[in-house]
């Protein structure tokens, strides 16, 4: 089994013991330093993400996406994708050719950009879905229809089935008071979304939907406690968990 993290002063390391150890592996992706040049940090992976042999390096930055063949021995830029800095690279887990990247633009906002060629040729989304200050905050794809994806936009969330070029809002942030969302489906039953929304000061809420995002029904729960990260589906024992600064929370999700 092969591990990948990264760390300073290298940027990368690798473990082939189940991380017991830990060796330096960066070779094409090293922190470069360019004077007082906003590129600085345009090799520093942010996060990654595996495909078969393959692990992609979404970076910050100028830096691009990375990837390699041979768990991080050598890496190649996959693809310049041109952005301030990025934030996260979703490929889709039955048409990898399917992804979609989460990037920051030169005026704070952020965009998405799509690729159905394996990330040869990319595309961003029509403006009337994004704007140069509108913040995206999560992307999460359908299981099994590609052409399915949610997107968590300042606090909001909005549907597309056809791969991006027409989206419908199908839960309101700004009538809940949430400002950031963080959307959660359940791979079994694909319909079945929770999102996670805040406004990150006192206002936090779970919303739940089992018909995809049609209707919406609120999940309690301890609101002093701040959500992290999005939740995770146990699909095995249909449970829901939360990480939190306090903890991890578990939820019934059975209907």
């Amino acid at each position: 089994m092969c591990t990948i993290s990264w760390n300073l002063p290298h940027t990368v390391y690798v473990s082939q013991d189940e991380g017991v150890s830990w060796q330096p592996s960066d070779s094409g992706l090293v922190w470069v330093w360019e004077g007082n040049d906003s590129s600085l940090y345009k090799a520093l992976p942010r996060k990654f993400k595996g495909v078969g042999d393959k692990v992609y390096a979404v970076t910050t930055s100028y830096g691009g996406i990375y990837v390699t063949g041979d768990f991080g021995k050598t890496w190649n830029v996959f693809q310049q994708y041109y952005a301030t800095g990025f934030f996260n690279l979703y490929i889709h887990p039955v048409n990898t050719q399917i992804m979609w990247v989460e990037t920051t633009g030169p005026y704070g906002g952020s965009s998405i950009g799509k690729s159905s060629d394996g990330g040869v040729t990319w595309q961003g989304l029509p403006e009337s879905f994004t704007s140069r200050y509108q913040f995206v905050d999560d992307i999460a794809l359908h299981p099994t229809y590609p052409d399915i994806v949610y997107v968590g936009a300042e606090g909001n969330v909005y549907k597309t089935e056809d791969f991006g070029d027409i989206w419908v809002q199908v839960l309101s942030g700004d009538s809940l008071d949430i400002s950031t969302s963080l959307i959660t489906i359940n791979d079994n039953q694909p319909n079945h979304l929770v999102v996670y929304g805040s406004n990150n000061t006192i206002f936090r809420s779970i919303q739940e939907s089992w018909d995809g995002g049609i209707s919406w029904r609120e999940i309690d729960y301890p609101y002093e406690l701040h959500i992290y990260f999005r939740p995770i589906f146990d699909p095995i024992n249909e449970a829901l968990y939360f990480p939190t600064e306090g903890g991890v929370l578990k939820y019934d999700s059975s209907e």
